[in-house]
């Protein structure tokens, strides 16, 4: 009962989270407008949550931590687990790509899974899902570009006039895509840390995974798991 009360509270909480960043998603769109201009990242978390049970900090630097991407596309899963394992090494632990400790086949096998990572000396995973695809449709006003006219002559109204643009204002659509991240520790087989991400208008779901893994890391790094 205390585990799935517990499920429901982490579940509750990146709810929560979300739905609170939905009532200001005009402005966050603003935002990341403005930062795909200067070149910032266009995926973020928009809830986490950590453990708050834990007696400190728990740092996953130095130890063993393997690295999934839950996909049936093989050739997906082994990009990103790659990346994803060199991102959580460059942040002081060892990681270690999924699919070099199973295949897709073995991974649905939990006890042999549990006992692989044992047997490895895994002591963390890091996991990630897509969750969720959804489309939201914003306006963007128009704009006039124009110098004064004079109408009393042909001179006076030519010249300015030609130099007059218009560009009408015009619907846009937004495909958002979310990801949850879940941090478990293998050893106790307990959650840590869990954040659900958002990426506007990817151009693909194996470069947006990639992009979420630095993002993801630096995350961790800020609630105290990686260095």
């Amino acid at each position: 009962m205390h585990v799935e009360s517990e499920e429901v509270l982490v579940v509750n909480r990146l709810t929560e989270g979300r739905h609170m960043l939905r009532i200001s998603k005009v402005v966050a769109v603003a935002l990341l407008v403005l930062g795909l201009g200067l070149g910032c990242s266009s995926t973020y978390f928009v809830s986490t949550w950590v453990d708050s049970s834990l007696e400190g900090p728990v740092s996953l630097a130095g130890k063993k931590v393997a690295t999934f991407l839950l996909s049936n596309k093989e050739s997906t899963r082994r990009i990103v687990e790659e990346v994803l394992a060199g991102e959580v090494t460059s942040h002081g632990a060892e990681g270690i790509p999924g699919f070099t400790l199973m295949s897709a086949a073995e991974a649905v096998d939990e006890e042999w899974v549990k006992e692989q990572l044992r047997a490895e000396g895994i002591e963390g995973a890091v996991i990630m899902r897509v969750i969720g695809k959804e489309t939201e449709t914003r306006y963007v006003p128009g704009s006039t570009y124009h110098a004064p006219a004079h109408y009393s002559s042909m001179s006076g109204y030519w010249g300015p006039s030609w130099t007059t643009v218009h560009e009408p204002g015009y619907l846009e659509t937004d495909v958002i895509v979310s990801v949850e991240t879940l941090v478990y520790s293998v050893t106790q087989d307990k959650l840590l840390w869990a954040g659900v991400s958002e990426t506007m208008n990817p151009n693909h779901v194996q470069s947006m995974i990639i992009e979420l893994s630095a993002v993801a890391a630096d995350e961790m790094k800020r609630s105290g798991l990686l260095e």
